[in-house]
């Protein structure tokens, strides 16, 4: 069985001088959030033109059947035009493995007697997160 709910979804498109180094701390910031998984880092130049695709996910973990992650994909340009293209997505998800009477038996027990507290502590927290990042993508566009 498994259980995913989209809590927010975001994007965003900042002109900034350097979209790689604005990246570069938006990932640094993720990585005080939780647990870091790079899934993509691609950084492709050609004379002046420089494109790079970044995109990982940040995962905490309640216990071992429920977690939430939230997916960032930045895509920028360094050339006459710099920008850097953010897309955050935040989800729960809860995920039992169900062979048999006993996990049966468990995840009746988890769903009406557990489910509803980690689903919401971690809601809580991934809007708190997404809200973090969103403060802290704001502030590094501002400084540079």
């Amino acid at each position: 069985m498994e259980i995913e709910d989209t809590v927010f979804s975001k994007a965003a498109l900042i002109n900034t001088p350097d979209p790689y180094t604005l990246s570069l701390s938006i990932l640094e910031k993720a990585m005080s959030l939780g647990d870091v998984v790079e899934k993509k880092n691609i950084f492709e130049t050609d004379g002046p033109m420089k494109k790079f695709i970044t995109e990982f996910d940040v995962i905490k973990h309640y216990d071992d059947y429920s977690q939430s992650r939230i997916m960032i994909s930045m895509n920028g340009e360094s050339n006459s035009r710099s920008f850097l293209e953010i897309g955050m997505n935040g989800v729960t998800r809860t995920k039992i493995e169900e062979e048999g009477f006993f996990s049966s038996v468990f995840t009746e027990f988890y769903l009406e007697g557990i489910y509803q507290d980690v689903t919401r502590r971690a809601r809580e927290e991934v809007i708190k997160s997404g809200k973090e990042l969103e403060k802290s993508v704001e502030l590094a566009s501002k400084a540079k």
